[in-house]
């Protein structure tokens, strides 16, 4: 056994955390997410599969920091073995042959390897596997497995996977290498994904470094990935923790993004606790927070949560607002806002509330949307809602639009989809 097979055989315990890899790399993300990035690794596995094909030594790499191991061919039986135990129905041993399997390569079999598999089509059943290959090639070849991964992937996936990998045993190395490859010239708008991946990977085992690469990235999608990942490391540690964490961040975005997020955990147990303490870190958190928390609040205690919001200032009532009009029926939640009308801080709230009502009280709808104040918003707000009305009952909103003084934009608008769907 060579001495990098004592690293991926030092636990099996530790691999079956590398094959769970995927459970918390997608645990924010939404269906429409890995849709895409399945769709997206269907894409780069044409290039994938060229490079296999055209590869006169299939442990020969490109562009690599470090040789490879060995000069040997990978047989066909180890493509057939990869092509087996895709098609294993049961997870486990799913898992249980893909590292048996890793830990008879050498570090110039992975290529190939993976190349194989990506070939058989990337679903979601696949994406431990293809996390185990991934974090085993890491470990041994990162740089190799880097090159690659940037070839021949077209989404973030396959390099946060090394990344975080790579981060284990040579963490600086690792950030060097992602610091390096970010264009942040082309994407200066963007978080380095790479470093999220790094972050994602650090943050149980170096949470003050993690924390200090993460107070770098800007104001981003990725940054915020990556505050999920700490957070969920620091509240495991306990409440106190996370938020002695969050009032220490210099960066005030961070930090109030960061209290609302854990507020928003911390209401499960206490909605009244979690709101008055994100109130006590900003009033930009305890806006943050407001609406979700009080949907989940109102949700089982209306009464209490309607207490809550209406002892509130105006801009704070009119953020938890829309969280109440949510859980309210759009009578109640009309019935409420009766004593908002005509307060330009709540066209926001009234906007919500159309959305929530147009399917279930359309006219009731419409009329608070016309008591917006902002004479644009309330033009878009109605033609946001006007397809979905129109779709459910034409008659009804061709009505109300022909007896009432509705935007001039609006009727035209209206007159041209009752065509178009006369047609």
């Amino acid at each position: 056994m060579t001495k990098r097979l004592g690293l991926l055989s030092a636990g099996w315990a530790a691999s079956f955390a590398a094959a769970f890899y995927l459970g918390s790399s997608f645990s924010g993300s939404t269906e429409e997410d890995l849709a895409q990035q399945l769709d997206q690794e269907k894409t780069s596995r044409v290039s994938s599969r060229a490079d296999s094909a055209n590869a006169s030594n299939p442990g020969e790499r490109k562009n690599s920091a470090r040789p490879s191991s060995t000069s040997r061919n990978i047989g066909s039986d180890v493509i057939a073995e990869v092509v087996e135990l895709a098609k294993l129905t049961d997870p486990i041993a799913r898992a249980q042959g893909m590292l048996a399997l890793v830990e008879n390569l050498e570090p110039g079999e992975y290529k190939d390897v993976v190349a194989a598999f990506r070939a058989l089509g990337m679903t979601r059943e696949r994406m431990g596997e293809y996390a185990i290959l991934l974090t085993a090639w890491a470990k041994v070849d990162p740089v190799s497995a880097l090159d690659y991964a940037k070839a021949n992937t077209g989404t973030s996936f396959a390099r946060e996977t090394i990344l975080a990998s790579w981060v284990e045993t040579q963490p600086e190395a690792a950030i060097v290498w992602a610091k390096e490859n970010f264009d942040d010239i082309k994407n200066y708008r963007n978080a380095n994904p790479w470093l999220v991946g790094i972050i994602k990977g650090m943050a149980s085992q170096d949470l003050s470094r993690a924390s200090q690469l993460l107070e770098e990235l800007p104001y981003s999608e990725g940054r915020g990935e990556a505050l999920r990942s700490v957070l969920n490391e620091l509240i495991a540690q306990g409440p106190d923790t996370a938020k002695n964490w969050i009032n220490g961040l210099s960066d005030e975005q961070l930090r109030d993004g960061a209290a609302a997020r854990l507020a928003s955990r911390l209401a499960k147990d206490d909605p009244a606790a979690a709101l008055s303490w994100a109130g006590s870190v900003s009033e930009a958190s305890l806006l943050r927070a407001s609406s979700d928390i009080i949907d989940g609040w109102a949700s089982d205690s209306p009464k209490l949560a309607q207490a809550w919001v209406n002892s509130q200032p105006d801009a704070i009532q009119a953020a938890a607002g829309r969280g109440l009009i949510n859980a309210l029926a759009p009578s109640e939640a009309a019935t409420w806002l009766t004593q908002h009308e005509g307060n330009p801080a709540f066209d926001d709230t009234i906007q919500s509330f159309a959305f929530n009502a147009i399917k279930r009280e359309p006219e009731l709808a419409a009329s608070w949307i016309m008591k917006v104040t902002d004479t644009r918003k309330k033009e878009g707000i109605f033609h946001r809602v006007l397809s979905t009305w129109m779709r459910e009952d034409t008659a009804g909103a061709m009505n109300y639009i022909e007896n009432n003084d509705v935007p001039e934009s609006v009727v035209r608008r209206a007159k041209r989809q009752l065509e178009e769907q006369n047609r």
